[in-house]
């Protein structure tokens, strides 16, 4: 009989756990450690951590289901349920983004699940909640944990023959480096008490974008009339403001339509990455730039030739990607980009060159523990920028949001 323990309950255990369930384990035993009084959750989606109005920036057909997809949770929900989670029954689908905390109870629930389909076929599943684990020590009999009773409880020790270690989010020990200045947005119920003045903020992408909509709704509200979103401050806070402190000057781009599943990548693939790195030598990544410039040429003539990528050097190229928003008002851009983005998820129109830049991402990313000192900071300040933008497009609704403070 296997004694398993996982140590974290949020999303990485309840997808280890799935995969583990599609195997033949009936008579296992197994252990949940969770320090905190909900299991199933998971850091970034816990209540008091978020604000309601923070939203998630991954959908539905994106989320590898576990018991049901997480639409096909979405639409189990009463019209009720869904209006008092902040999700409007009118635009749950596929591709919707919801607020970190429905995600949260969407996982709660699928976690309550898979304990149910553990039980039904024979294994022995106990979930521990308000035990921190504070050490994993390997010994000749197997792994032995050492668990804290919260808040000031007992400690004690168990043995394992496997443990998965799925901690999750590492926060800052304190949220405030001196009075005022905050190491982090989370938990986000801190940022509600503070007073109605200027406040800046460092960064710009969704992270920055929640802090500034969680403030913004402790000294006002978001109204929607007429199809736009405006906000209203409350009297009394005409001194509220926000600056936003960004290294490129720039808002993040709306999400982007593409198709699920991706498509394969045709030149920049994982093989041709492989061989280049057990080829070795001083010219990776300019040898992978080079397998990026030809992916990007073959699926989008046009863009390649708007930023004279033909024959373009990394860093000239990390340059003119950026170029154009970098000219224009960001707040100008981020509307005209709104637009566009909506009307090609409308419309199911992929733009080749963002989708292409998506896909290669990950297929890159493999190069990075090969990169001498030299190429690492090349690939840090000029390509990966250009990877991060792609990927880290964010929800309509916070570009909305962005464009009504503004």
């Amino acid at each position: 009989m296997s004694l398993i323990a996982f140590v974290g309950a949020g999303p990485t255990t309840l997808y280890a756990l799935n995969a583990l369930l599609a195997r033949p384990v009936g008579g296992a035993r197994i252990t949940v450690f969770e320090a905190h009084a909900e299991a199933g959750v998971g850091s970034p989606y816990r209540p008091g951590w978020n604000d309601p109005a923070m939203l998630s920036n991954i959908a539905s057909a994106e989320i590898p289901p576990l018991t049901e997809t997480l639409l096909g949770w979405l639409q189990g929900r009463s019209a009720t349920e869904l209006q008092t989670m902040g999700v409007d029954i009118a635009e749950v689908d596929d591709r919707a983004f919801v607020p970190r905390l429905v995600l949260g109870r969407y996982f709660e629930s699928q976690f309550r699940l898979l304990l149910d389909k553990a039980r039904a076929v024979g294994v022995s599943i106990d979930v521990r909640t308000g035990c921190r684990v504070v050490d994993a020590a390997n010994s000749p009999d197997g792994i032995e944990l050492t668990i804290a009773e919260s808040p000031h409880g007992a400690v004690s020790k168990a043995m394992f023959d496997h443990v998965v270690l799925a901690m999750g989010h590492q926060w800052p020990s304190r949220q405030e480096a001196r009075p005022g200045y905050f190491l982090s947005p989370w938990p986000a119920k801190a940022l509600a008490a503070l007073e109605p003045t200027r406040i800046g903020i460092r960064g710009s992408s969704l992270t920055a974008i929640d802090a500034a909509v969680a403030l913004s709704g402790s000294h006002g509200a978001f109204n929607r009339k007429d199809g736009l979103l405006r906000y209203e401050p409350r009297p009394g806070t005409e001194g509220f403001s926000i600056t936003m402190m960004s290294r490129k000057g720039l808002l993040p781009e709306a999400d982007f339509y593409f198709p699920l599943p991706h498509a394969p990548v045709k030149i920049c693939t994982p093989q041709a990455i492989e061989t280049l790195i057990d080829r070795g030598g001083d010219h990776l990544l300019d040898e992978v730039f080079d397998l990026f410039r030809r992916e990007l040429t073959e699926v989008d003539p046009a863009y390649a030739r708007s930023t004279g990528l033909a024959n373009a050097t990394l860093e000239e190229f990390g340059e003119a990607y950026f170029a154009e928003r970098a000219a224009a008002d960001p707040f100008d851009w981020a509307a005209a980009n709104l637009a566009e983005a909506r009307a090609n998820h409308e419309a199911r129109v992929t733009v080749p060159w963002r989708d292409a830049i998506l896909r290669m991402h990950e297929v890159v990313a493999a190069i990075v523990p090969h990169l001498d000192d030299s190429s690492f900071q090349r690939f840090s300040r000029d390509f990966k920028p250009v990877f991060v933008d792609a990927y880290g497009a964010v929800p309509h609704e916070s570009v909305e949001r962005m464009l009504a403070l503004h």
